[in-house]
């Protein structure tokens, strides 16, 4: 049966000679200088609230936007698109279907991600991992990690993949290949070389 008396928590607050106990039941009396500063900072919003900014945070006007030709947009859409394959490492593979950016990334075993690096995941408790994966075959080594970067959260027509990642263990490295699609059409020019 619950007790009709409130129950009252109280705890240190501040330190030294300026340490207050202070109730976290709303309904415990509260210590009338923090009642105090309490309503003064209430006053204090309240008159701020009523001024009208001033100084830089003042509103400022919204220049009108100019309206842009859709060929300009298409046009700058191409040229920072044509910037990407100018990145390091970033090559432009032609395939039956079209032409898209790939990039190869090889790291060490020794790469250190956070505190681990990449060779230690190879020397997990095979066991352990099997189970968690529910797969008695699972081996890091024949594993292939998969990332996509996407154009919305909708899903369905019109969400374009424009970056797929793969990674997995090969020889002595863990090699990322990162297929880059520019426009709409080299979505499916990389899709058939993952």
């Amino acid at each position: 049966m619950r007790s009709k008396r409130p129950f009252s928590l109280w705890r240190e607050v501040g330190g030294g000679k300026s340490c207050h106990r202070i109730s976290t039941n709303p309904q415990s009396p509260m210590p009338d200088d923090i009642r105090a500063r309490l309503k003064r900072l209430r006053q204090a919003g309240r008159k701020r609230r009523r001024q009208p900014p001033r100084g830089p945070e003042a509103p400022q006007e919204e220049p009108t936007p100019r309206p842009v030709e859709s060929s300009t947009i298409a046009h700058h859409a191409r040229e920072s698109a044509t910037d990407l394959a100018h990145l390091p490492g970033m090559e432009e593979v032609e395939s039956p279907w079209g032409r898209y950016l790939l990039r190869i990334l090889r790291f060490p075993l020794a790469h250190r991600q956070g505190r681990v690096s990449l060779g230690e995941v190879l020397g997990l408790d095979a066991e352990a991992v099997r189970m968690l994966a529910e797969s008695s075959e699972f081996d890091f080594r024949r594993a292939v990690f998969l990332d996509t970067e996407t154009s919305g959260l909708a899903g369905g027509a019109g969400t374009l993949v424009f970056l797929t990642g793969v990674g997995a263990f090969e020889g002595d490295a863990y090699v990322v290949r990162q297929y880059f699609a520019r426009n709409p059409a080299e979505e499916r020019a990389y899709l058939p070389d993952l």
